[in-house]
């Protein structure tokens, strides 16, 4: 009965012991999230392992995908590595934070934007996807009201000179869009394209931030890059020798990783990774 009654004594001082541990590892997180500049000997060496595994880490994923200085660039510039703190301690806010699990949290967000930064860093990835992607064929007005419409606006706010790719006034000019017109000047459409698409940060990582949303979105409006977006669609209706279509995959490219470093900004915003 002793000998019971001491392993149970033991066992919840161990139990006891590592709740204590957790709560004070997750307290040392919070302050450092805090940037109060204040943290105790026992939270400055826990943060300075942290970064110095993060640091590791990052350079293992980037090495392993052959971007050593590109994706590092990408990083460094955008504070990925205090993105993923950042954004694992808020994750946290509400529960026990286990170290081990809170370390491959932080691994996890460096692989999604490793493979986001794939494609930043190698353009020709770029070309494939425009292949199977772009609309081919006569753009008319029979086949699609909204298709010439959108046309029709892009050419009214000056994304596309028609002039430059040879294209008749006949096509667009008697379509009455009036309508769109009115409604696309407040809020034009998002362009769904996979590609594009980062929704999936939030559905692998379980984060809902209405914040983060209304950043992106805005960002987006300020340099119109779904009217680029649709622009580039538009115009494979026309442009079809190969520098055009060269041409095409380096604009597919260049606002492929304008959308990824708005992201990158916005989460630096929204999860307050303040700059040095």
């Amino acid at each position: 009965m002793k000998i019971l009654i001491l392993l149970f004594c033991v066992i919840s001082c161990v139990t006891c012991i590592s709740g204590g541990e957790a709560d004070r590892y997750k307290k040392c997180l919070q302050d450092y999230a805090a940037k109060t500049g204040q943290l105790d000997a026992y939270c400055e060496t826990k943060i300075s392992q942290l970064k110095e595994g993060i640091d590791d880490s990052i350079k293992s994923i980037l090495k392993r995908e052959n971007m050593t200085e590109c994706g590092m660039k990408l990083f460094k510039d955008n504070k990925v590595d205090d993105i993923a703190l950042n954004v694992s301690i808020q994750k946290y806010s509400n529960s026990i934070i286990d170290e081990k699990a809170f370390v491959k949290e932080i691994k996890n967000i460096f692989e999604y934007i490793a493979g986001r930064a794939a494609i930043y860093c190698y353009p020709e990835v770029i070309g494939n996807y425009i292949d199977d992607n772009l609309i081919r064929g006569q753009l008319d007005a029979r086949v699609s009201h909204v298709r010439v419409c959108v046309f029709k606006y892009l050419i009214d706010i000056k994304i596309i000179d028609p002039k430059r790719h040879n294209i008749s006034e006949g096509i667009y000019a008697n379509e009455n869009c009036e309508s769109e017109f009115v409604e696309w000047r407040e809020n034009f459409p998002s362009a769904s394209l996979s590609l594009m698409s980062f929704d999936d940060f939030r559905v692998i990582f379980r984060l809902s931030s209405a914040k983060l949303d209304e950043c992106e979105h805005q960002k987006a409006k300020e340099e119109k890059l779904h009217e680029q977006m649709f622009s580039y669609l538009v115009l494979a209706f026309f442009d079809k020798s190969d520098p055009q279509l060269q041409e095409r995959r380096i604009n597919f490219f260049n606002l492929y990783k304008k959308f990824l470093e708005n992201q990158l900004k916005c989460m630096k915003k929204v999860f307050e990774c303040a700059d040095e």
